[in-house]
This record gives C-alpha cells, structure tokens and sequence, in this order.
C-alpha cells in the first residue's frame, strides 16, 4: 500500500526515512546511519510496489529528479496549487510534518496589516518574495549587511560569518505559531501576485541562493550550525557522532599491541609484546615524537619515533618497573625530561626520560591514581586519586594538597590556575595556589598538622605519618564551570593555554574560553 516514500533529516542528520500509503498515513523512520538509510531506500525503489509515484527501473537519482520536474511542470500549467507545490517540494527537501525541527515551511505572503480593507491589485500589499524577512527595509537590511562584513573582518572567533543568528524555523518556532486557522487563510498562497512571484521564494529557501556568494548577495547568510551537515545530539541515548580523527593511537586490544592508524587506510606502526597483558594507558610529548604506555602487568614502557629508510617507526627504547599493581596514568614531559606514573596500589613514581631511571616517588597516596600531570612551564607535578588533589615540586616536595569531590579527569594550567579538573557531577575546577604570609594562616591559627612526608631521593620503604608543619601553600577552587550534565570524562587545554577543552559521559564536547572562562561552544 506505500504509495511513496522520501528521505527525511533527523537532528539536522540524514537518517529519516518517510512512508506515505494510499490512505494518507505517514510513517517516519529514523535509522542508526546515513548508509542504513540509503540501503532501505534503494531497497523500497527494487521492490515491486505496484502503487508507488516513482518510475520503475530507474534509479533513485533519476527517478527523484524526474518527479520533481514532473511536479514544477503541472504547478506552471496551473493544474497544482501553490500549496500544493510547496508541500511537494519541502518532502523532497526533507521536511515532515512528523517532526518540529523539520516542519514545512511556507512564504509570509503579505505585508499590509494597518488597512481595514485590504487591496489585492497593490503591490505595496505583498511582501517582496525575492529577500528574506530580515532583507526588507532598507535600514534593516543595511543592518545585517554590517553585521556580515563586521564577522567577516574580524573573524569572529573562527565561525564563519553570517547575517542571522537565528533561522526561520525551528522547534520552538513552530510549536509556539503553529495555529489552527480557517481554511480561508491559505488564500493568500494562491493570489495571482503569489504565482507569479514564487519561484523567487522557492530559491531562497530550496534553490542556489540557499550557499555561497548568491546567498550572500541575497542577505541569506544563517548561522553555520543550522545548514546540511553540521549537527549535534544530545544525551547519552541520542545517535552518537564518531570522532574524525586524522590519526590515532590504540591499546587495550585482545593481541596486547600498540597500532598507530589512519581511518580507512593501512596501519601505520603496530608494536606489539611491549606489555605482558593489556594496554592501559598513554601519553604522547609535546613533540609528538616519544609514546609512553601503562599496563596491568605494572610496567611503563618508552617508544620514540624514528625515521628507517625514509619511513617514521616506533622504536622500543626502554621498560620501566617500580610499580606494584596495574599503572593508570601516565604524563611526559620532554622540558624537564621526566616521566611521571600513577599506580592501582596507590604509588606514583618519577622517571628520568634520558636516562630511563628510577628518579623518586611521591607517596601518601591512600587510593588508586587517577590522573597524573606535569607542568611544562615550572616542572611542578600533579597527582589525582578519586577524591585527593595534590601539588607537588619537580623534586618531589608536596606542596599542597586538597580534597574534592569525585575527580575523573584533569589536565595542568600554567598562569594563575595550576590545574582543570572534571568531576562525576560534571562540574569543572580551575585550581589555584593560595601563598599565605605565615603557614599559621593555612590551618587556622595551627601550624602543626598531620601529613606524610615524601623524601626526594629515597627508593622503596614505607611512607612515614608524622606531625610536621603543613604545606606553606594550599589549593584554592578559583573558579567553577557547571555547563556538563554528566560526567566530565575528558580534558585537555590548547597549546596557548586560553582555552579548556571538556568531554562528558553524555558525549558533549564543550570549548572554555580564556579569563571569563565561560562556555566558549558546543
């Protein structure tokens, strides 16, 4: 009974597929990815469907296409209506009555709401159907013209510019005008003025001045996000997007190896045996030229990147032992040349990079590291449990210490803030160092406190529990980000330390601008 059927967008993506029967019934369908789609779609367009509008035998370029001329030829003998048009034409684009992000649209038609009577023989009655509702006026559209060339100039923080923010449908639109009115009120699409003038509509929001320099012309410029192609989901049970990744590192597979790829194309280096057991962690220099990794067989190993015969390889260079259980977390640092590890049984562990040694440990650790961190700019460490932050020298005196909740996730600040931490309530921290003038002031009025001491150069034997003077600094929360709804499973900052990158369970990605540190994009 499936009379016809059209591709329809889900989210801004294209994964719906809409299907129409004899009696009028609609039923959409959305499908895990474009390809699915297309695959049911080329399906439907094989089957026998004795009632279906399209062209047997043809394929569905060629049957679309003809459909669609079919269609413009019976609007210009006059045997369509103008709504009837407008309605084939936004199901061919992808618009459904089925769903408010994607609902029909149609043209404002007149502009006079002042005279009691209106005259259809005017004009000045109708509204010019070759602008947008922004481009009309000389003084409005000069407005959106500044505004254009003003986000063109300056950059506009790298978006490309546009002359509105807002489009002309959406969800909230469409539920907040969507009117039931008389049937009468559709008249105004089938005036003779409206015939004649339609098609300069019909190219502004289906024809070639939708992209490009005729849209700009046109001042018909939307923001970038709300055009074919560009999407975002939300919530943890929405379609997820996968990464793009140009390049990437993988571990933790079945065969114990490291494999460097690129999608779609060969593997670029596999280094295997390096691990006993699974890979668990890594982390790559500032350079991009040494790979260092963590696994449950408690052992760090060293990789470098070296060209043979023209060809960059990973090289193994060294193995690292010192640990008692699992190593979670890794950092390098090539400034300072060290290697900083976490462990499952609470250790963390300082190497040497040039000389691949055992430098010292940072004890008093009561819970499995988390995250580790070093500060390229000073060479102060960073060690992360699930509740315990804590600040520590290059050579390996604590410096400060805090408690907090629940970390998941951190990355190492250099100005003013000392590190960015996310949190299982999806909170983000920027952490800074409070430099009290007497140590008195850290604890109260007390300058004696409970805390373990870790010594610079000692190996091995059991951190000590003594009564000594407290940290002559501590950690202060300078700031909180609260825009994640989960939690914060990723963080990383750019190079020039302005910005804060954070990911959360529910697969958000959201970018943290610099002083104000307010939600920069999602």
């Amino acid at each position: 009974d499936i009379k016809q059927f059209y591709r329809i967008k889900f989210q801004l993506r294209p994964v719906g597929l809409e299907l129409v029967d004899r009696g009028g019934w609609t039923y959409f369908c959305t499908f895990e990815s474009c390809r699915c789609r297309e695959d049911v779609f080329k399906a439907l367009f094989q089957m026998p469907i004795h009632n279906s509008i399209y062209w047997a035998h043809v394929t569905p370029f060629r049957s679309t296409k003809r459909l669609r001329q079919s269609l413009t030829k019976k609007w210009l003998r006059g045997t369509l209506s103008n709504f009837e048009y407008l309605i084939e034409l936004n199901a061919l684009a992808g618009r459904t009555f089925n769903d408010v992000t994607q609902y029909p649209v149609f043209p404002w038609v007149l502009a006079d709401y002042t005279s009691e009577t209106l005259d259809l023989t005017k004009v000045s009655t109708y509204r010019d159907l070759s602008k947008p509702m922004g481009g009309l006026g000389a003084k409005r559209a000069e407005q959106f013209k500044d505004r254009y060339a003003a986000m063109s100039s300056d950059g506009f923080d790298g978006s490309p510019a546009f002359h509105y923010g807002t489009h002309y449908s959406c969800s909230a639109y469409v539920t907040y005008y969507l009117l039931r009115l008389e049937p009468f009120a559709s008249m105004a699409q089938e005036l003779q003025y409206v015939s004649e003038n339609l098609h300069s509509w019909i190219d502004l929001i289906f024809g070639y001045k939708q992209r490009g320099q005729e849209a700009v012309d046109a001042l018909n410029v939307f923001m970038h996000m709300t055009y074919e192609g560009t999407y975002v989901c939300r919530g943890g049970a929405g379609v997820l997007v996968p990464p793009r990744f140009k390049k990437a590192i993988d571990w933790g597979t079945g065969s114990v190896a490291l494999r460097s790829v690129k999608p779609k194309a060969a593997l670029l280096v596999c280094v295997e045996s390096c691990h006993l057991s699974a890979v668990t962690c890594g982390a790559v220099s500032a350079d991009g030229l040494t790979f260092v990794s963590g696994g449950d067989d408690a052992v760090v190993n060293i990789l470098e990147c070296t060209k043979v015969h023209g060809e960059r390889v990973l090289t193994h260079k060294g193995k690292l032992t010192g640990h008692g259980d699992a190593v979670t977390c890794v950092a390098i640092d090539t400034a300072f040349n060290v290697i900083l590890s976490g462990s499952k049984d609470g250790s963390a562990i300082v190497w040497d990079l040039r000389t691949r040694r055992y430098l010292r440990d940072l004890r008093g650790h009561d819970a499995p590291l988390r995250q580790v961190g070093v500060n390229a700019a000073n060479g102060n460490l960073v060690t992360i449990t699930t509740s315990q932050l804590r600040l520590w020298s290059i050579n390996g005196d604590l410096l400060a210490a805090a408690t907090a909740a629940l970390c998941t996730t951190c990355d190492v600040w250099q100005n003013g803030v000392v590190l960015v931490t996310g949190h299982a309530n999806g909170t983000i921290a920027c952490w800074g160092v409070k430099y009290p003038t007497d140590a008195k002031d850290v604890c109260g009025g007390t300058a004696t406190s409970s805390f373990v001491v870790s010594k610079p150069s000692e190996r091995g034997g059991v951190a000590k529990k003594v009564d000594a003077v407290v940290p002559s600094c501590q950690l202060v929360v300078m700031k909180l980000l609260v825009e994640h709804r989960a939690s914060v499973t990723a963080l990383a900052l750019t190079v020039d330390q302005r910005q804060v990158i954070s990911g959360d369970a529910d697969g958000w990605c959201m970018r943290w601008v610099d002083d104000s540190m307010t939600n920069g994009a999602t």
